[in-house]
């Protein structure tokens, strides 16, 4: 099948820019992996993006097989009496340097090395924190913090090394961070409750900074209770219509145990 060099293009760099956007998911894994604290919302993300990883990596070894079988081409040829390729213009074709391989063996390795990192991460990776309702709403009766404070906290996102130097660090805000849930709402409340525990979860495993002062031990489990109670009081600031704990410890099932 014969494709246009132009359209080949677009498609392959769209490809590859697209995977390279979601890159961003190895550093949250790995701090999950660093940390150890691994919920069951965590396990469940590794294998989503070991699967997406995975049917992206199959997808660019069809593709580069269907191009060194010349299924797939940009330039019309045909074969000499040695079985090379030879363009309209009697030049000859070497297909592991022209761009019809190179991009899609650039997908292949594109796909393979997050493959393999995530697949890694899973295997070095098992479930071993739990919480429970009734963990949550003991916290909730037995300890006092500011939610102001809760809402106020952050972490940092640094830039990479290999960037520029004056890049600027993005700081993330509990408050901005946990909102972004709400366009779930009209969606389904069952997505919009899982949502503020998975961004809750991850939010905590990045170990933000100003956290709270509070007769607790700060462990990453009593951090996450504090923090799903208090993203209660945060969002039904931002929000008409009211929600509750209790509505959100229903889902914490599959998600925290």
């Amino acid at each position: 099948m014969e494709i246009s060099r132009s359209a080949f293009l677009v498609i392959f760099l769209f490809i590859l820019f697209f995977i390279w956007s979601t890159y961003i998911i190895l550093f949250k894994l790995r701090i999950w992996h660093l940390n150890r604290d691994i919920y069951v919302t965590n396990k469940k993300t590794m294998i989503f993006y070991l699967g997406f990883y995975l049917i992206s990596l199959i997808l660019s070894i069809i593709i580069v097989v269907l191009v060194l079988k010349g299924l797939i081409y940009t330039i019309e040829y045909t074969f000499d009496e040695k079985g090379n390729r030879i363009a309209k213009d009697n030049e000859v074709i070497n297909v592991y340097t022209s761009i019809d391989f190179l991009l899609p063996a650039l997908y292949l390795l594109t796909s393979l090395i997050p493959f393999c990192l995530v697949l890694y991460y899973l295997l070095n990776s098992k479930v071993s924190e739990y919480i429970k309702p009734d963990e949550v709403l003991i916290f909730y009766d037995n300890y006092s913090f500011n939610i102001d404070e809760v809402a106020k906290s952050y972490y940092v996102l640094k830039p990479s090394k290999t960037k520029k130097a004056n890049q600027v660090e993005k700081t993330v805000v509990y408050e901005s961070y946990i909102s972004s849930s709400l366009i779930f709402f009209k969606l389904s409340k069952k997505f919009f409750y899982k949502s503020i525990i998975k961004k809750t979860v991850s939010f905590v495993l990045y170990s933000p900074y100003a956290i709270p002062n509070g007769s607790f031990e700060k462990n990453h489990k009593n951090l996450i209770c504090m923090y799903l109670i208090a993203s209660i009081s945060i969002l039904n600031k931002l929000f008409v219509q009211k929600i509750t704990l209790e509505e959100l410890l229903k889902n914490l099932k599959g998600l925290t145990y």
